[in-house]
């Protein structure tokens, strides 16, 4: 048990800098990183679903870099309209025939579903957590957000540990209490006070919808990838990061809470 609170000690602390750093630096720097999570994310969705009934192939894998390709990079976006679609097409006959049976053609439609779920998870979501970085990169909205997910997920895992008396609330993640999950609601809330009575870098407006993104949004994100890894049947999505586990459980709040952000900036500017 020290051992284990020890690596996560260790990785915690050489791993925050750097990724503020990244996420401050945005541009190649992200986008590299968020490539890397993408590939990563992917192999972690299909080692987590191969003790399923739903089948999740190598050459999704493969396909989830290209997709998030197709959400964040603006040279490929500015392409020429027929080769685009050429090259989108190549590419997604190759992915669809890796996934079917040819001698009687027979698609494994759950299996689809599956492999839709994990390319939306582990591609679009990070392609659009770069796409805030770049509509926003002059106000970091992004790094802010990041810090508020972490103080939540510490609000709620300290005051769950302390006060947390009722707890089964959440089916899908039985440990985590309702004071905890409240804890989590309200600690960003109380953040985004403080910052906004010393700083003017933010709206108010931008605030609370940071706000929300990261106390409502993030814990959704959090519960997601707990009903992933439960219908699964493992408890962590992989061991990559000593002491922390895989790259979705790391970043599962943050990838429901910056798409969700985005969103709520466009619809409320």
């Amino acid at each position: 048990m020290l051992l284990e609170l020890s690596k996560r000690i260790i990785v915690a602390f050489i791993g925050i800098p750097c990724l503020l750093v990244i996420f401050y630096l945005g541009g190649p720097y992200l986008f590299g990183f968020l490539a890397l999570f993408c590939l990563m994310g992917a192999l972690e969705y299909k080692l987590m679903m191969q003790d399923t009934n739903l089948e999740v192939k190598w050459v999704d894998v493969a396909y989830a870099p290209f997709i998030f390709y197709l959400i964040t990079a603006p040279s490929f976006l500015q392409m020429n309209e027929g080769l685009r679609y050429i090259i989108t097409g190549i590419y997604s006959v190759i992915w669809f025939g890796g996934k079917v049976n040819w001698f009687d053609f027979d698609l494994d439609y759950s299996g689809m579903g599956a492999t839709i779920i994990g390319l939306l998870y582990t591609a679009v979501l990070p392609g659009l957590i770069y796409r805030l970085s770049v509509v926003y990169q002059q106000s970091h909205i992004i790094v802010l957000l990041l810090v508020m997910i972490w103080l939540t997920d510490s609000a709620a895992y300290f005051c769950g540990i302390w006060f947390g008396k009722h707890r089964g609330v959440f089916p899908v993640s039985p440990n985590k209490s309702l004071e905890g999950f409240i804890a989590g609601l309200l600690m960003p809330f109380v953040c985004i006070a403080a910052i906004y009575s010393v700083s003017d870098a933010w709206s108010l407006r931008q605030l609370l919808l940071v706000a929300v993104s990261a106390g409502i949004l993030g814990q959704a994100g959090d519960l997601l990838e707990s009903k992933l890894k439960r219908y699964a049947g493992v408890k962590d999505s992989s061991d990559f990061i000593p002491g922390h586990g895989g790259v979705l459980d790391r970043f599962d709040s943050l990838l429901i809470a910056a798409p969700g952000l985005l969103f709520l900036l466009r619809i409320f500017p």
